[in-house]
C-alpha cells in the first residue's frame, strides 16, 4: 500500500536544477564519480525504495575488499555470509538518530572497531574481521552518485543528489536557487531527518552539504542550523585554486552519461548543455574540497566525530590544522646521533 506523500512530491524546479544541481552533478562525475541513472540506483535496491543501500554494490565489495587468514592460508568469505552482513545493514533500525548512527559508524569505520563474520574451520568457530572500504588505497574502492533519490519511510523524501562509497550514502546534497538560499536546503534536511519522513538514510549519511548555486554550508546528522559552516581550501593559493577548479569544470561529460543525467531531472534541465566554461563558485570548491575522492573518505573517517549526545564535523580550519601537524609529527631531521622527528610546540 502506497503511503500518504508518496505523490505529494514537488516538481524539480527549473532554476534550481539549472543553477545548483545540475553543476553539482557535472563537479562530482568530473571529480570520478560514477553516474548511475535513477532507474539503476532503484534496482540496485531491489525496486524498492523504502531501502537506503545499494545492496548489489555493497555485497561486490564486500567480497572484493575482504580475505582471512586461517592455517597459513588466505580464505575468501561465503557469498551467502556477505549477503546477510549486507542485509543486517540494510535491516538496522532506527533507535534514536544520533545513537543509531554511533552504531553504524562503529561498524564500518575500523578505528571504532568494525564488524565481524563467523567463520568455520575444522569444527571450530572463529571471528574474522570485515571491512567495508579500502582506506590505504583509495582507487580500491567504488564511487557512485545519483540524483533525485527517492526514500520512502513515514513519508516519501526525494533527495537531490546522493554520494555512495561501496554502495553505502556517505554525501548528500540539497540544492536551492540563489534567490531562495542554501538556508532552504539545511531546513529541508532538518525535516527530512525528523521520525516523520526518512531518517534512516541519514545514519549512514557523514555529510550534508546545503548549496544554492553560489553558496555552500555543511554539517553532517544532527547539525543544528547555526553550527552548518563553509568550506575553504587552505593548501593552495586562490589562483592555484581557481585554476584547478576550471581545469575540472572544462572536461566535457559523455554525452551518454549526460543524457542520462538530464533524464532524470525530468526535463528541468532539457536542452540545456553542459558550460565549460564558467566561474568557479564557493560550490565548486565545497565539492572539490568535501568529495573529491581522494578526500571524502579522510573526512568522514577521520574528522567525523561523536561528542555526548551529538554527532559532528570539523572546520576547516581543524583537518588543515591536524594535518598540519601530522605532517610535521612525520618529519625528521638529522643529528650527530642519527635521524629523529622534528619537535615543537603545536
Amino acid at each position: 500500500m502506497m503511503k500518504w506523500g508518496e505523490y505529494n512530491m514537488d516538481p524539480i524546479n527549473f532554476d534550481e536544477a539549472k543553477q545548483s544541481q545540475l553543476p553539482a552533478v557535472e563537479m562530482l562525475v568530473n571529480l570520478g564519480w560514477e553516474y548511475i541513472s535513477s532507474k539503476q540506483a532503484l534496482a540496485l535496491r531491489n525496486g524498492d525504495d523504502s531501502r537506503v543501500l545499494l545492496g548489489d554494490v555493497l555485497q561486490r565489495n564486500l567480497m572484493r575488499l575482504n580475505s582471512y587468514e586461517h592455517a597459513g592460508q588466505q580464505h575468501k568469505f561465503t557469498e551467502q555470509a556477505l549477503a546477510r552482513v549486507a542485509e543486517e545493514l540494510e535491516a538496522t533500525r532506527v533507535d534514536g538518530i544520533i545513537d543509531t548512527s554511533r552504531q553504524i559508524t562503529d561498524i564500518i569505520m575500523p578505528k571504532l572497531g568494525g564488524s565481524t563474520v563467523k567463520v568455520f574451520h575444522d569444527g571450530h568457530e572463529e571471528s574474522k574481521s570485515l571491512r567495508y572500504f579500502d582506506f590505504e588505497n583509495l582507487d580500491n574502492n567504488e564511487y557512485h552518485v545519483t540524483v533525485e533519490y527517492r526514500v520512502v519511510g513515514r513519508e516519501a523524501i526525494r533527495c537531490d543528489i546522493v554520494c555512495f562509497v561501496n554502495g553505502i550514502p556517505l554525501a548528500h546534497i540539497e540544492n536551492k536557487k540563489s534567490s531562495v538560499g542554501y538556508q532552504k536546503a539545511i531546513a529541508q534536511f532538518q525535516r527530512y531527518q525528523s521520525p516523520d519522513f526518512a531518517p534512516k538514510l541519514f545514519i549512514f549519511e557523514q555529510l550534508l552539504l546545503a548549496m544554492d548555486g553560489e553558496k555552500a554550508y555543511y554539517g553532517t546528522t544532527g547539525t543544528p542550523e547555526k553550527f552548518y559552516t563553509t568550506w575553504r581550501e587552505r593548501h593552495m593559493s586562490p589562483d592555484e585554486l581557481d585554476s584547478n577548479l576550471r581545469q575540472i569544470i572544462s572536461q566535457p561529460i559523455d554525452p551518454t552519461v549526460y543524457a542520462r543525467i538530464l533524464t532524470d531531472l525530468n526535463g528541468a534541465t532539457r536542452g540545456v548543455e553542459q558550460m565549460l566554461i564558467r566561474t568557479p563558485s564557493a560550490q565548486d570548491e565545497a565539492i572539490y574540497g568535501l568529495l573529491r575522492p581522494e578526500r571524502i573518505l579522510d573526512i568522514v573517517k577521520n574528522y567525523v566525530f561523536y561528542d555526548g549526545a551529538h554527532k559532528k564535523v570539523a572546520r576547516y580550519q581543524q583537518v588543515f590544522a591536524i594535518q598540519r601537524m601530522l605532517e610535521r609529527v612525520r618529519q625528521t631531521e638529522p643529528t650527530e646521533y642519527g635521524s629523529r622527528h622534528k619537535g615543537g610546540i603545536i
